[in-house]
Protein backbone atom coordinates (compact mmCIF):
# COMPACT_ATOMS: atom_id res chain seq x y z
CA UNK A 1 0.00 0.00 0.00
CA UNK A 2 1.60 3.53 -1.45
CA UNK A 3 1.20 6.87 1.11
CA UNK A 4 -1.46 7.70 -0.69
CA UNK A 5 -3.95 5.39 0.64
CA UNK A 6 -5.37 4.98 4.05
CA UNK A 7 -5.00 1.48 5.85
CA UNK A 8 -8.24 0.13 4.33
CA UNK A 9 -7.10 1.09 0.71
CA UNK A 10 -9.29 4.08 -0.32
CA UNK A 11 -7.87 7.15 -0.95
CA UNK A 12 -8.77 9.95 1.87
CA UNK A 13 -10.40 13.09 1.14
CA UNK A 14 -8.42 15.83 0.56
CA UNK A 15 -7.46 18.59 3.65
CA UNK A 16 -9.79 21.23 3.68
CA UNK A 17 -8.31 24.77 3.98
CA UNK A 18 -8.50 26.32 7.62
CA UNK A 19 -10.85 28.45 8.18
CA UNK A 20 -9.30 32.08 8.60
CA UNK A 21 -12.17 33.49 11.06
CA UNK A 22 -11.51 30.44 13.33
CA UNK A 23 -7.93 30.96 13.27
CA UNK A 24 -8.12 34.41 14.57
CA UNK A 25 -10.96 33.38 16.89
CA UNK A 26 -8.76 30.41 18.59
CA UNK A 27 -5.50 33.27 18.16
CA UNK A 28 -7.37 35.44 20.22
CA UNK A 29 -8.40 32.97 23.08
CA UNK A 30 -5.04 31.72 23.14
CA UNK A 31 -3.87 35.30 23.45
CA UNK A 32 -6.15 35.96 26.55
CA UNK A 33 -5.43 32.30 28.23
CA UNK A 34 -1.21 33.59 28.19
CA UNK A 35 -1.85 36.43 29.65
CA UNK A 36 -4.67 34.98 32.66
CA UNK A 37 -7.63 37.27 31.48
CA UNK A 38 -10.32 34.15 31.49
CA UNK A 39 -12.84 36.58 31.45
CA UNK A 40 -12.32 37.31 27.59
CA UNK A 41 -10.78 33.71 27.16
CA UNK A 42 -14.36 32.44 28.25
CA UNK A 43 -16.59 35.12 26.15
CA UNK A 44 -13.95 34.07 23.40
CA UNK A 45 -14.75 30.35 23.77
CA UNK A 46 -18.40 31.42 23.20
CA UNK A 47 -17.73 33.01 20.25
CA UNK A 48 -15.94 30.29 18.91
CA UNK A 49 -18.73 28.04 19.10
CA UNK A 50 -21.14 30.15 17.98
CA UNK A 51 -18.97 30.44 14.77
CA UNK A 52 -18.64 26.42 14.86
CA UNK A 53 -22.27 26.18 14.68
CA UNK A 54 -23.13 28.40 12.23
CA UNK A 55 -20.42 28.08 9.63
CA UNK A 56 -19.23 24.90 10.15
CA UNK A 57 -22.13 23.07 11.13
Amino acid sequence: MNRSTAEHGVTPEPQRPRCQEYQDIKHERAQALEAGDRQTAARVTETMSAHLWKVHV
